[in-house]
């Protein structure tokens, strides 16, 4: 009785850990932006949260790129529940700085140094 417990309770740990960590999100983007150095076009993107990566998914082309994150940021309790993508702009180019998914904490990507505005795109 006492192993089929320790069995049963280990697959929940497992499976929590699985679905916490492959976080599935879509958002579409409006604008082109910058992930690792390319510039992305517009449009749908899945994103796929793992381990240390984020992989983004284009809709339309099937492309996919994942780029590591810098660590992990506490949730704002203050800002909206809902699942989003921070963009820094800078020179007119957006680039991915986190991505929160829904009353989660978030995923810091990147950081752009000097001076710089924000945007956030919400995710569906």
């Amino acid at each position: 009785m006492k192993r089929s417990l320790l069995v049963v309770g280990l697959l929940g740990l497992l499976l929590a850990s699985a679905f916490g960590q492959n976080s599935f999100m879509q958002a579409k983007i409006p604008f082109e932006f910058v992930v690792e150095g390319k510039t992305l076009p517009a449009g749908d993107y899945d994103f796929k949260v793992t381990d240390r990566l984020v992989q983004l998914k284009n809709h339309d082309t099937g492309n996919t790129v994942a780029l590591g994150y810098l660590t992990r940021i506490a949730v704002d309790k203050s800002a909206p529940a809902a699942a989003r993508i921070s963009f820094d702009v800078q020179d007119n180019k957006h680039f991915i700085e986190a991505i929160w998914p829904a009353k989660d904490d978030g995923y810091l990507v990147h950081m752009v140094k000097g001076e710089h505005t924000h945007d956030i795109v919400a995710m569906q």
